[in-house]
């Protein structure tokens, strides 16, 4: 048996190399997986992990926070390793310093196989310091926004606008994957949108969580929300007309995707299943039906009401959402093709439509 164990020693490595991905083997002396301290026990991802898994995860957020080089981590399967980093990423848009790593198998003593866990950043400590120090100053600018005794669904809302009104969409920004872009650089993408969300729900007390998958055949990734209760999807990027109405200059907010369900997501957005997600049916917190402009009878002078005193109290737009197809389609018609929004506002000189039917929700532009 003697003879036998240098043949299974070597295996083992083999092993570990050929999972790796990365063929660097190094001698290291005394190393133990490292037990790092459980800081986000409750987070969404994390929770969802192995008792292994949390341990890896641990240790990768400490290294991660710390700016360390690198730590021995307890042996998972390299996907299972790719999925714990992608979960502590996931749980955390605050580091924006580090979005990929680096396995290896290291030698411990004569015999014994550990991963090493290497993670890459892109910048130094320092200069993270730096950007933190400017993505605090914004978020607390946008933060004191909120009045002390807002509800979920304010706190929600309040952020959800800010975003869209003071970021802009650019997909050839700077750090667009990260919070940087949003809060230093003020341009970002779908992805940017949706850590920043995360990271401002956080400071008021919501859970959220970012959800990737695809829309409009492309990438994209959005945000999961739970609001006094119950969790709704909520789109970000989907909510800036310089992404959802591409060409149109008409400054608005597109509430449509503010607090939906899983049947309307699945409309347009394909969910890629990183992690596993509630189904959300709660309409209470939707946008539509907590402003009261949800619609569900065909009736102009109720529906034109609100039209009405939107443009009285100087507002430049007002979206509106119809229960069914009947009634979304009688309102298109009636308000749009056969020109009767004209009779239900007084100082615009003309108004835009914009409308949205997967959802059925038609929007009104004062101009």
């Amino acid at each position: 048996m003697k003879k036998l164990r240098p043949v299974i020693i070597s295996i083992l490595i083999l092993i570990m190399t050929v999972m790796s991905g990365c063929g660097l083997l190094r001698s290291f002396m005394g190393g133990n997986p490292e037990k790092a301290q459980a800081n986000s026990v409750g987070m969404f991802a994390y929770e969802q992990l192995s008792e292994k898994e949390k341990e890896v995860y641990n240790t990768m957020e400490n290294v991660l926070t710390n700016h360390q080089e690198k730590a021995v981590v307890e042996t998972i399967s390299d996907e299972n390793m790719k999925r714990v980093f992608y979960c502590v990423l996931v749980d955390h848009p605050e580091i924006f310093w580090c979005s990929s790593f680096e396995r290896s198998s290291v030698k411990i003593g004569d015999s014994t196989v550990k991963t090493e866990f290497v993670p890459i950043y892109s910048m130094d400590k320092q200069t993270r310091y730096d950007y933190k120090e400017q993505i605090d100053k914004t978020a607390d600018s946008w933060l004191a926004k909120i009045p002390a005794d807002a509800s979920d669904y304010d706190k929600a809302k309040i952020l959800f606008e800010t975003l869209v009104t003071e970021v802009s969409y650019d997909s050839n920004s700077a750090e667009n994957q990260n919070i940087i872009s949003v809060f230093v650089n003020k341009s970002t993408v779908c992805q940017g949108y949706s850590k920043a969300y995360q990271f401002l729900l956080s400071k008021v007390g919501i859970e959220s969580t970012l959800v990737k998958g695809v829309a409009n055949n492309e990438a994209h990734s959005w945000n999961l929300v739970k609001m006094d209760g119950d969790y709704y999807y909520t789109d970000v990027t989907w909510g800036n007309p310089q992404f959802s109405s591409k060409g149109i200059s008409a400054k608005f907010i597109n509430y449509a995707y503010f607090g939906v369900t899983t049947n309307e997501l699945l409309k347009s957005h394909q969910i890629d299943a990183e992690i596993q997600l509630p189904e959300c049916t709660a309409i209470k917190d939707n946008y539509f039906q907590k402003e009261g402009l949800y619609f569900d009878t065909k009736n102009a002078n109720i529906v034109g009401d609100a039209i009405y005193t939107a443009n009285a109290d100087n507002k430049n737009y007002i979206s509106l959402k119809f229960a069914n197809d009947d009634t979304y389609n009688w309102a298109k018609d009636y308000f749009i093709t056969q020109r009767n929004v004209f009779k239900f506002y007084s100082s615009a000189s003309k108004v835009f439509m914009y409308n949205n039917d997967e959802l059925k929700v038609m929007s009104v532009l004062f101009r």
